[in-house]
Order: C-alpha cells, then sequence, then structure tokens
C-alpha cells in the first residue's frame, strides 16, 4: 500500500487560489439587460436629465419581508457590484442615477429615482398602467415604462431585464 505524496505549500496555495477563482467568477455572473431612455426631475436649478442604459430584475423580501421583485434602471454598469451583494437591500445602495420600480409590493408600483450620486433623490408610487409588459416572470421583465403625470420625474424608458440575483434576505 502506498502513502500518499505530501503536496508542496504552493500546490496547496494553487488549487486554493483557483477555486477562490470558481467562485469570485459564478458571483460575478450577475445578468445584465439593457435600457433606453430617459428620466427628466425638475429641480430649482432646471431639469436634471438621467439617461438610462442598463436594467436589472432582483427579487427578495422586502424590510417587511414580503417577497418582491426590483427592477433597477441604471445609468451605469452594476452587475458585477449586484453580484457581491447579499442582501436586497445593498442593491438600491450602488445606484448613483437611475431608478428602482418594485413590483409585487401592493396595487401600485413604488418608485425611486435618484440622480448625482444619490443627492437628488425622489421616492413615489406609480400607477400599474405605467408600465406596459412584454415578458413579466420571475426570471426576467421586459417591456416600457412611461411616466408622463405627477411631481416627480417623467420620461420613457424601454428595457430588457433577466434576474441579476435573487437574495434570500432585505
Amino acid at each position: 500500500m502506498s502513502r500518499p505524496v505530501p503536496q508542496p505549500h504552493f500546490v496547496r496555495w494553487l488549487r486554493a487560489a483557483a477555486a477562490a477563482c470558481c467562485v469570485l467568477a459564478g458571483a460575478a455572473a450577475a445578468q445584465a439587460g439593457e435600457a433606453s431612455g430617459e428620466l427628466v426631475f425638475s429641480t430649482s436649478r432646471g431639469p436634471l436629465t438621467v439617461p438610462l442604459r442598463h436594467a436589472y430584475l432582483v427579487s427578495g423580501p422586502d424590510s417587511t419581508g414580503q417577497s418582491i421583485r426590483q427592477l433597477v434602471l441604471s445609468e451605469k454598469g452594476l452587475a458585477s457590484a449586484i453580484a457581491g451583494c447579499d442582501r436586497l437591500g445593498c442593491v438600491s445602495g450602488l445606484l448613483g442615477s437611475g431608478a428602482t420600480v418594485d413590483f409585487d409590493a401592493g396595487p401600485r408600483l413604488n418608485t425611486w429615482f435618484v440622480a448625482n450620486d444619490q443627492r437628488v433623490q425622489h421616492s413615489d408610487t406609480a400607477r400599474p398602467d405605467t408600465m406596459v409588459l412584454q415578458q413579466d416572470s420571475a426570471k426576467a421583465l421586459a417591456g416600457r415604462w412611461s411616466l408622463n403625470a405627477g411631481a416627480g420625474p417623467k420620461g420613457h424608458v424601454q428595457f430588457n431585464a433577466p434576474l441579476a440575483k435573487a437574495f434570500s434576505k432585505y
């Protein structure tokens, strides 16, 4: 019977590093979608326009524990940052310019608009008919969102958002 040959330290280190890379590669696999359009918010200094280029769908419990889907529309790409989040509440902290829309949280859509690295913020609700969806599932949202009324942002955005990440905690 032969004995296993002890591995040099650097071989064990290389195997550990390879395993860590595989874990990080899996974490970085958050699905990013596309968006096109813009939201314009009126401020005392004039209109503030936020172009929307990226769309993400995340899901999990909200602050009350209710399971929701959240559409994240952003100016900048957030896929790797979302992959690094361990809870749903982390995602909104990443958004510097864009909007979130909560689905399944009640009869209206909960919305949050941010711009200028969150220095400008506006929370509101929107009527469900402002959202026209071609795809509406736990795995993806796709459609058009049009806001034209109220004191909040106005504009239109077309989006295709695959599920980026499902969370188990807020």
